[in-house]
């Protein structure tokens, strides 16, 4: 082994430790602290810590409404933030009783989201997870709790575009002209979403789905180009 690559597994060492430690860690501080020195250590920003190195959840929901006191969830989808798995979770339109199958959907999602470190979202702190917590108090289950979270929302906010929503940041990114490895992020028809609400068309509910899909894919790819632009703390939320 050369000196270089010894250095590299001295570091690689370091970081396991570390990564351990956030794994680990009882306290939000001792989480902070860890994050901390790996930063030191990669000399990069403990956001970029915990894109690169934790196990991210990018996460984005569709619902009837925007207030959850008047709608259910139809679906939700997280992708592992720079991997490909990926999980759908689904309103089950078989039930003859919604509430029962969003309870059963919400009891699996909490289920999962254990397996992660943190989570990446658009505008998450203020409806998704909110709309989540809502509903899992009203189904008696206990609510997903602060975590990491990072919200790109705000990350855009540093952006001069017209308005701050995701399409008109992936907009901006294909300006310079088409390119196949931008994904795409377009608006579901009102009329899919009006036929899903009355009719519970499943067919409709598989198009609000992949339109979730593209959502999370479109999330994650502009979380990569604002990199520069990301907080130095995320924070929990």
């Amino acid at each position: 082994m050369t000196a270089k690559q010894e250095i590299e597994q001295e570091i690689a060492n370091k970081i396991k430790v570390y990564l351990d430690m956030v794994k680990n860690s009882g306290t939000v501080s001792e989480q902070n602290k860890a994050v901390r020195e790996i930063s030191k250590i990669t000399v990069l920003r403990p956001s970029h810590v915990m894109l690169n190195h934790l196990r991210m959840g990018v996460l984005d929901i569709e619902t009837m409404n925007l207030n959850a006191d008047f709608a259910i969830c139809w679906c939700i989808v997280v992708k592992v933030y720079g991997a490909e798995e990926q999980r759908i979770f689904q309103l089950d339109l078989n039930k003859s009783d919604l509430f029962l199958a969003e309870k059963e959907m919400l009891i699996e999602l909490e289920k999962y989201l254990q397996t992660f470190q943190g989570l990446s979202t658009y505008y998450g702190s203020i409806f998704d997870l909110p709309f989540l917590r809502t509903w899992m108090l009203a189904y008696g289950l206990v609510p997903i709790g602060k975590q990491t979270h990072l919200d790109l929302y705000f990350t855009t906010r540093k952006l001069a575009t017209s308005r701050h929503r995701l399409q008109n940041v992936i907009e901006l990114f294909q300006f310079a002209g088409k390119n196949k490895h931008i994904p795409s992020k377009g608006r579901v028809d009102p009329n899919i979403w009006v036929r899903l609400n009355v009719n519970h068309d499943p067919e409709k509910l598989a198009e609000v789905v992949k339109h979730c899909v593209e959502d999370v894919k479109a999330l994650e790819y502009a979380t990569k180009r604002l990199m520069p632009l990301l907080p130095d703390i995320v924070q929990r939320r």
